[in-house]
C-alpha cells in the first residue's frame, strides 16, 4: 500500500510509547518479572524477530498472491512509500504476537518477548537511514529518505 511521509513513520509515533506503557504496567503489577528474566525473554524477543521476518519475507512475500504483487512493486520501486498501515501493524502485532505471549508467559514477561519483537521491527526498518555506507553498498538497493523506514532491510532484498 502505498503511504504519505507520516504514515509511512508512524509506527515510530504509535509502538514506543505503546510498549513504554506495557513495561511499566508490567513491572508495577502485582507479581512484577525478574529483571534478569526479562532480559533474557526481552533478547530471546529480539532473535525471534529475525526468524519471523526472514520467514515472512520469504514464505509470503513472495508466494502468497496478493503479498506478493506488493512486494514487487517496491523492489521495482524502493522510493516509493510503499508499507504496512501503523494501525494493520498494531492490529497484527496484538493478535499475533502480544496476545500469545500474554497467555503464555504471563503479562510481565509476555510484554518483555513483545517488546524485544517491536524494539528490533523498529530498528530494522531504521537501519538504512542510520547506516548509509551498508544501503550503498553494491549489491544492495541505496535506499534514503523516508522510503528507507517503510523498506524491508537491504540485507533481505
Amino acid at each position: 500500500m502505498k503511504m504519505s511521509k507520516l504514515g509511512c513513520f508512524s509506527e515510530f509515533l504509535l509502538f514506543p510509547p505503546l510498549v513504554l506503557i506495557a513495561i511499566l504496567l508490567a513491572f508495577r503489577s502485582s507479581v512484577p518479572p525478574q529483571p534478569v528474566i526479562w532480559t533474557i525473554v526481552f533478547s530471546a524477543g529480539l532473535a525471534t524477530w529475525t526468524l519471523i521476518e526472514y520467514w515472512l519475507h520469504r514464505a509470503l512475500f513472495h508466494h502468497a498472491p496478493i503479498l506478493s504483487r506488493i512486494h514487487k512493486r517496491h523492489h521495482h520501486s524502493p522510493q516509493d512509500l510503499i508499507g504496512t498501515p501503523a494501525w494493520a501493524s498494531l492490529l497484527i502485532a496484538l493478535i499475533a504476537v502480544a496476545i500469545p505471549s500474554w497467555a503464555a508467559l504471563g503479562f510481565g514477561l509476555g510484554t518483555a518477548a513483545t517488546a524485544g519483537l517491536v524494539n528490533r521491527l523498529l530498528r530494522v526498518r531504521l537501519r538504512p537511514l542510520r547506516d548509509p555506507p551498508l544501503a550503498a553498498t553494491p549489491g544492495f538497493l541505496s535506499l534514503s529518505g523516508a522510503a528507507a523506514a517503510c523498506a524491508p532491510p537491504p540485507f533481505i532484498q
